[in-house]
Parts: structure tokens; sequence; C-alpha cells
């Protein structure tokens, strides 16, 4: 796969594709470690860290981010949002 190098603000950046993103199970804000084996070279050294969550509300961060936004009332897991929904609503109102 080839990417471009970008320039962002004063540092440069490069954008992975959404497939790839997906296959690896990255999301925005995740940290990963690289290292600099040779010149021109980056190994990616450890995996990002497994994405948990202490909180129902934390866990609708995820919902948010979620390509299912606005939810469709036909999805299997329509009625499974909802009611963590609710009950986030109940008890963080």
């Amino acid at each position: 796969m080839t990417l471009q190098i970008s320039k962002w603000g004063n540092s440069l950046a490069v954008r992975l594709p959404a497939a790839l993103v997906k296959e690896v199970g990255w999301h925005a804000g995740d940290v990963i470690d690289i290292s600099s084996k040779s010149l021109g070279k980056l190994e990616l050294v450890t995996p990002p860290p497994a994405r948990t969550f202490n909180s129902v509300r934390a866990g609708l961060g995820l919902l948010r981010d979620s390509p299912r936004t606005p939810l469709d009332p036909n999805d299997p897991n329509y009625a499974f949002y909802m009611a963590i929904k609710a009950d986030d609503d109940r008890t963080h109102s």
C-alpha cells in the first residue's frame, strides 16, 4: 500500500485509509508505538491498547462514533443501543 506524506501544520502526516483502520481495529484517539529501525523505515512496535470503558456513558461515546448514526430502526442492534441509551439517560440525567 502506497500512502502520501502531507504537511500538517509544522509536522508531517500520513492519512490511513478507512478500510485499513477498520481492519486493524483502530479508532480516533488510539495511541500506537512506532520506532525507526533504519533510515526511511518505521516499525509498529506494539498494537494499540484494547479499548476499555468504565461506564455506560463512555461506551455510548463509542456508539456516537459508530457509522450507524443515525440509528436505523431496522438495524438488528437497534433495541440494544436504545436500551443502553435509556439506561444512560436514567442514571446521568
